[in-house]
């Protein structure tokens, strides 16, 4: 996936469901019901991550998102690499994520999709 910090992310929903027809996958809000994530699905298993922009997050292109099966084994091997590679965490979408940082500040997210994660359910729904 590739993700994208939005100023507005109704409106960035809204391109991309309506003139784009891409289905909206899945969302995810806060404890305050505001919308922190919206992915939308452009294949069975590719999507575009909308997210809010904000001071620590400016609008474009905020990270890309690479898919591993076994999160430990490819944490170890960037490692290994001379990767600067985060611990790995479960998110609130129930996808297992660790981050990569590049020599040029890029982000690179990976994630482990397990069955119960809303990125898999999604996958699994594509027809």
């Amino acid at each position: 996936h590739v993700a994208l910090a939005v100023p507005d992310v109704e409106k960035a929903v809204e391109y991309y469901t309506k003139t784009m027809g891409f289905p909206e996958a899945f969302r995810s809000t806060d404890e305050k019901g505001q919308t922190t994530l919206v992915y939308v699905q452009i294949s069975k298993n590719t999507f575009v991550e909308l997210q809010p922009a904000n001071p620590q997050r400016p609008p474009g292109i905020n990270h890309f998102g690479l898919h591993v099966e076994n999160m430990e084994a490819a944490t170890a091997m960037f490692k290994q690499r001379g990767a600067n590679v985060t611990e790995p965490r479960v998110s609130a979408t129930k996808a297992i994520l660790s981050n990569i940082t590049d020599p040029n500040g890029v982000r690179i997210e990976l994630a482990e999709l397990p069955p119960e994660s809303l990125h898999r359910q999604a996958m699994e729904r594509w027809k």
